[in-house]
């Protein structure tokens, strides 16, 4: 892996202690709605890593850390991101489904079942980040575009990235009962 975000870390298995990482060109991340499985089919399957080989070839550092939007469904982040991501400066990668694993994984931290310590998680989560900081161009800073179920660790994604910018998409309840029903 380099600098550049061309390999992709698009899966993370736990129990195998494995990641899948796949090759996205530019324009593959303007065109998929989501990182997540769905991409496979532009992909293929990848490669999977066992956890030391892919932290060993992971970019050891980023100059800029990611801004982010977080939100609850269905009120239109996906369509700011988009939007943002139209723009020059910005690098937008719209929800990484490894985040939704450290949002999982953080439910059960500290408890004799956790395959994680706290310190594992913290760790693996800033490697994460390092990843998703990484840009086409100089001039470019990532906007990570979480899923509803990551804005619980939202704090903890924001203190992985320096000078992190974020803002919050909702609707009050009765727009969002509507739409969801």
């Amino acid at each position: 892996m380099d600098q550049t975000p061309d390999s992709f870390p698009l899966t993370l298995d736990v129990a195998a202690d494995a990641v899948r990482v796949v090759q996205l060109a530019e324009s593959d991340y303007r065109s998929a709605s989501f990182l997540d499985e769905r991409l496979l089919a532009v992909t293929g399957q990848g490669t999977w890593l066992e956890w030391p080989s892919f932290a060993a070839q992971a970019p050891a550092g980023t100059a800029l850390g990611a801004d982010f939007i977080f939100h609850m469904g269905h009120v239109g982040s996906t369509l700011a991101a988009r939007l943002l991501g139209g723009h020059p400066r910005v690098f937008a990668l719209r929800e990484p489904a490894v985040l939704r694993v450290f949002a999982q994984m953080e439910l059960d931290l500290d408890r004799p079942e956790s395959l994680w310590s706290s310190a594992d998680w913290e760790r693996r989560l800033a490697l994460f980040m390092r990843l998703y900081a990484r840009v086409w161009r100089p001039q470019q800073r990532a906007l990570v575009k979480a899923t509803s179920q990551v804005s619980e660790i939202a704090p903890r994604l924001m203190d992985q990235a320096p000078g992190a910018r974020a803002f919050l998409m909702y609707v009050a309840p009765e727009p969002y009962l509507a739409t969801i029903l």
